[in-house]
């Protein structure tokens, strides 16, 4: 190689780093660490000027001065400084947190440095050059018409901004700075143009998982997905990134998915269990809850499943109608827990039956401490007590149900062709030449006898495709879609969940969930009052359900919750 007397390097200490008249400089090392902003900027600046011929500086930060004064083309608030508001080190214009805090520009970096961190080898981009070069890795570029005013467009030439604007500014990551007379460009006049958001001032980058986000206050997160369906009030809180972005994101009605990154899906119907999505070039995907993954469908398929869906359901709403009936007489049992077959039940000690003739039997009856026995009457043929009740046959041959004390149980007396008791609460009878069947636990009356199934660690009722829960229930019934059993836990519908601990079954009403559908707000019961106890729950479908009963004052529904 042929020698010159050019100079490629030079190496100095403290004797070039402030007003050293060389333009061309591409290449700064430092060295040596200072506390001096001021200082800072002189020597970073040797590398700054524009030269012809020269695309870009290129800082190498050694002592890492870029952590403690962030980048030589950050805005700063020179006014705040000046007037001792703010400590005068570079703190950068907005919220930071902490005493270091890594410049919005520098690539992939979200953590907080301290000053005895030990950090891999970082490059920065700074001079505008380079910044292009940026600009052009994320594909735009700002064009203008004949009356002079710009836009913006694309790599490919698709237009992102319409030339309607008086200036237009690129700044590194996509994001724009726009000049017009427009309220809104003097009001909010930085724009992401990934996802069209606008900000008050300039937004910084910050990435969490797959995916990244553009901010102002650190709190308020905008996820950087290609649309223009975003808005300033499509956001998404920091706290709601705690148990990360693995299984994609999903804020208000969107949804973005790890595998696609850059495409936004908008909800558009749930079917049962089913959530429907579709992007903004008409797409179609579902996801069933707790997916981690969308999966392609035709219209052709969402029309099925969605005709299926509403034959399910009026199907369903057919057989309530056919099935079960409105039960007019009050019949109060007692409370049962566990006991549901008729084998359990004993007679009470202080009742005495005598035989007179057939048919005709007498009943007696002692209270408690005395000797004399009262008549409860008399009666052709009497059954068995049980769940605090009983039947009976009057001397005129008319069924009735009685208390285990043979007592009435309204004024008039509802009498019946037949009864009887059967096992797991329920009551058979005859009227008008017709059987029915009245599960005891709610008064639920059915013209056809009840099959009784068990789905997991949950008894129901079931006749045809209509569901109930055993127990002590309001009579809702579901379709077998709606009940959705996992392993310690149960949904019924949209409102009611159980989950199952070792020693017994809890029940909740659901009455607020977030959108990724893993945090439950729940009340003690299904209108809450200020008497009312809440909980927070956590279900991602995998693990045991979390459940906290809430200690703070919190406002939902109108009702302050403690």
């Amino acid at each position: 190689m042929e020698q010159t007397n050019d100079i490629q390097v030079l190496v100095n200490v403290d004797l070039f780093g402030e007003g050293f008249d060389c333009p061309d400089v591409e290449f700064i090392q430092l060295a040596r660490p200072t506390l001096s902003l001021a200082k800072y900027l002189q020597q970073v600046g040797r590398g700054m000027r524009v030269f012809e011929g020269k695309k870009y500086c290129l800082i190498l930060d050694n002592v890492g001065l870029y952590r403690l004064f962030g980048l030589p083309s950050d805005d700063r608030d020179w006014q705040s400084m000046f007037e001792g508001r703010i400590a005068g080190k570079g703190i950068l214009t907005g919220e930071v947190e902490g005493q270091y805090n890594i410049a919005y520009s520098v690539c992939n970096e979200q953590e907080r440095i301290t000053s005895d961190a030990r950090t891999e080898l970082i490059t920065v981009m700074t001079h505008e050059g380079q910044r292009m070069d940026l600009e052009e890795a994320y594909g735009y570029e700002i064009v203008g018409n004949k009356e002079g005013l710009s836009g913006v467009v694309d790599k490919d030439g698709k237009e992102v901004l319409p030339c309607e604007y008086n200036k237009v500014e690129l700044k590194p990551y996509g994001i724009a700075k726009l000049y017009s007379r427009r309220k809104i460009d003097r009001e909010r006049p930085w724009m992401d143009l990934r996802n069209g958001v606008r900000f008050f001032k300039r937004p910084r980058i910050e990435k969490h998982g797959f995916i990244e986000f553009s901010t102002t206050d650190g709190l308020r997160l905008y996820p950087r997905v290609k649309t223009h369906k975003m808005d300033e009030n499509c956001f998404v809180l920091r706290n709601a990134l705690g148990n990360g972005t693995d299984e994609g994101l999903r804020f208000r009605n969107f949804f973005v998915q790890p595998s696609e990154p850059d495409r936004l899906y908008m909800f558009k119907e749930k079917i049962d269990d089913l959530s429907i999505w579709e992007d903004e070039q008409g797409g179609l995907a579902w996801r069933k809850a707790w997916d981690t993954m969308l999966h392609p469908m035709t219209a052709e398929e969402l029309a099925e499943r969605r005709n299926t869906w509403k034959e399910e359901v009026k199907q369903f709403e057919g057989e309530k109608k056919q099935y079960i009936r409105f039960f007019r007489p009050e019949i109060k049992i007692n409370y049962i827990e566990g006991k549901t077959q008729l084998a359990d039940y004993k007679e009470p000690a202080n009742l005495r039956v005598n035989c007179v003739t057939k048919n005709n039997y007498q009943v007696y009856y002692r209270r408690h401490c005395m000797d004399k026995w009262e008549s409860l009457g008399s009666y052709a043929k009497i059954y068995p007590q049980a769940y605090g009740i009983r039947v009976v046959q009057s001397r005129e041959g008319k069924y009735l149900v009685r208390t285990e004390l043979y007592k009435p149980m309204e004024m008039p007396e509802q009498t019946y062709e037949f009864a009887e008791l059967q096992d797991n609460t329920l009551l058979h009878f005859t009227e008008q030449g017709k059987e029915y069947w009245v599960y005891l636990e709610n008064m639920t009356c059915f013209t056809r006898e009840p099959e009784f199934v068990t789905i997991g660690f949950m008894d129901f009722l079931k006749i045809g495709g209509v569901y109930m829960r055993c127990g002590r229930n309001n009579g809702e019934t579901y379709r077998r879609a709606e009940i959705r059993m996992y392993d310690d836990i149960c949904f019924l519908g949209l409102r009611e969940v159980f989950v199952k601990t070792a020693y017994r079954q809890h029940h909740y009403y659901i009455q607020q969930r977030s959108l990724d559908g893993k945090h439950f707000v729940l009340s003690d019961s299904m209108k809450p009052k200020e008497s009312s106890t809440w909980f927070d729950m956590y279900y991602d479908g995998k693990n045991t359900p979390i459940v906290e009963r809430r200690k703070k004052d919190y406002e939902i529904y109108g009702v302050k919750t403690r």
